[in-house]
C-alpha cells in the first residue's frame, strides 16, 4: 500500500489522544450524561450518567487532520461537509435538545430530515443524478447503521475501525489522496477513543460522534465501486444487519404483534439470549475481521 495514508492517520491520532482526557473531564464537568433507552437490557441501566459526547474529540481530530493534509476543496470538501453536518445534528441530538427542552434529544422525523438536508448539499453541488441520488441513499444508511451499532462498549468504533481498511487499501490504490484521508484520519482518531470507550466504558460516542464517523464511512462507501464490485457490501455486512433489522422488527410487532427477534439492534438480541455483553462485542468484532478479510480478497480477484 502506498504510504499516503500515513500522515492523516498519524495527525488525527495524535491530535485524537491529546484531547481524549480533556474532553472526558470536560464533559464530566458539564454532566452531560448518557441517557440509556427503556428498550436496552436491563444490565444496561447501570450505564446511565456515563459521560456522552465523547465523539467531539475524535471528530476536531479528523477535521483537523484532513484540512492539514488535503485542504479544503474537492471530495476534502464533501467529506468534510458530511462529517461537519451530521457532527452537528449529533450535537443537537446530544446536548442542546436536552438542555434547553428537556427531551433525551431530537425525534427520529426531526433527525431525519436534517440528514437528508446535509446529504443534499454535496449533491447540489456537483449535479443531482440518479448515482448521486443513490449515493446519497446509502450515506443516510451508513449513517443510521453506526448509529445503531453504537449500543455496546467498544463495539462502533471496532467496526468502524476494521471496515476502513479495504476502503482505504482500495482508494490508495486507486491513487485517490482525498478519500484515503478519510478512512485514515478517522481509523487514526478512533483508536485513542476505543481506549476510553472500552468495556467498562468510561464515555461514550454519543450521536454526534456516530453520525459523524458514520457520515464519513458512508461517503467512502458511496465513492467505492458499490455498483460493480461486491467487497463494498461484504465489509458492511454486519451495519446493515444493525440497520435493517431495527425497522422489520418495528413492522412486526404494528403489523403482527410480535418480535421478530428477541431485540434489536441485533446485537441486543444476543445480550436478551444471555451472553455477556463482552462477550458479543468480541463476536462481533471478529465477524468484522474476517468480512473485512473477505472483502480484501475479493477485491484483490475483482480487479
Amino acid at each position: 500500500m502506498h504510504d499516503i495514508w500515513m500522515k492523516p492517520f498519524w495527525i488525527a491520532f495524535f491530535v485524537s489522544a491529546a484531547l481524549a482526557w480533556p474532553t472526558l473531564l470536560a464533559l464530566r464537568a458539564l454532566k452531560v450524561g448518557s441517557v440509556i433507552s427503556r428498550y436496552a437490557p436491563e444490565a444496561h441501566q447501570q450505564k446511565v450518567g456515563t459521560p456522552t459526547m465523547g465523539g467531539l474529540f475524535v471528530v476536531l481530530a479528523v477535521i483537523f487532520a484532513l484540512i492539514a493534509t488535503t485542504g479544503v476543496s474537492g471530495e476534502s470538501l464533501t467529506g468534510l461537509i458530511y462529517i461537519s453536518g451530521f457532527a452537528a445534528i449529533g450535537l443537537l441530538d446530544d446536548l442542546i435538545i436536552p438542555r434547553w427542552t428537556g427531551k433525551r434529544g431530537l425525534g427520529w422525523i426531526p433527525k431525519l430530515v436534517l440528514q437528508v438536508i446535509v446529504v443534499a448539499v454535496p449533491a447540489l453541488m456537483h449535479g443531482v443524478d440518479a448515482m448521486s441520488l443513490a449515493g446519497a441513499f446509502w450515506i443516510l444508511c451508513c449513517v443510521n447503521a453506526v448509529n445503531f451499532a453504537d449500543g455496546l462498549d467498544g463495539l462502533a468504533g471496532s467496526l468502524l475501525l476494521i471496515a476502513l481498511v479495504p476502503f482505504v487499501v482500495h482508494f490508495s490504490s486507486n491513487s485517490q489522496p482525498a478519500l484515503v484521508a478519510v478512512g485514515a484520519a478517522v481509523a487514526g482518531g478512533v483508536i485513542p477513543f476505543l481506549v476510553i470507550n472500552a468495556p467498562p466504558a468510561k464515555l461514550f460516542m454519543g450521536d454526534l460522534g456516530a453520525l459523524a464517523l458514520g457520515g464519513a464511512y458512508g461517503f467512502l462507501f458511496a465513492s467505492s465501486p458499490w455498483d460493480s464490485q461486491p467487497w463494498p457490501w461484504l465489509v458492511s455486512l454486519i451495519f446493515v444487519l444493525e440497520l435493517v433489522l431495527v425497522p422489520l422488527q418495528i413492522l412486526a410487532v404494528k403489523t403482527i404483534r410480535r418480535r421478530i427477534f428477541p431485540a434489536t439492534p441485533i446485537h441486543h438480541a444476543f445480550e436478551v439470549r444471555g451472553w455477556p455483553e463482552s462477550k458479543v462485542t468480541w463476536c462481533f468484532i471478529l465477524a468484522q475481521a474476517v468480512l473485512a478479510a473477505g472483502a480484501l480478497t475479493l477485491r484483490s480477484t475483482w480487479q
